[in-house]
């Protein structure tokens, strides 16, 4: 039996897997904790705001503040140096965004930050669904939170 005969996959791990299979290795196989990111600490942040606002725990209008707020308790991981200014340019696009954010337009909304357990293709699968809802139309909405720039998502699949 291999490792990854009872590996409970997810995107970050294939995300992983897929664009450093030594990190994949090091992280999964070996067990050895990868060092804080602020990436991963603003994106866990906006993730937790997003959320909190959905499930009607924060208005619109509390968005940005709690941001502003929580931002230096919360992403105290050392940014890279260059390119120079990344943490501000950052932290002012995500500003920005809840400056200017009403909301989302759904009729209902359905799960929030919901883990889902299953297989996919025979092996065990493992994600999280940061907002499921309801529009105007009773079509449903599937929404992925990023932090990150949309060109890196282009043309992925």
């Amino acid at each position: 039996m291999s490792f990854l005969d009872g590996f409970r996959w997810s995107f970050s791990k294939l995300e992983v897997a897929a664009s450093c299979p030594f990190a994949f290795k090091k992280i999964y196989m070996d067990g050895i904790k990868p060092a804080a990111n602020p990436f991963a600490q603003l994106g866990s942040l906006c993730h937790d705001l997003l959320a909190r606002h959905e499930q009607g725990e924060l208005a619109v209008y509390d968005l940005l503040p709690a941001f502003l707020k929580r931002y230096p308790k919360i992403v105290n991981a050392e940014w890279p140096v260059f390119p120079l200014y990344l943490e501000e340019r950052t932290c002012q696009r995500i500003a920005d965004y809840f400056r200017v954010f009403n909301g989302f337009p759904f009729r209902q909304i359905l799960m929030v930050e919901e883990k889902l357990i299953g297989t996919l293709c025979d092996r065990p699968f493992s994600g999280i669904i940061d907002l499921l809802a309801e529009d105007q139309d009773g079509r449903i909405i599937l929404v992925d939170h990023k932090t990150s720039s949309i060109s890196e998502y282009r043309g992925r699949k």
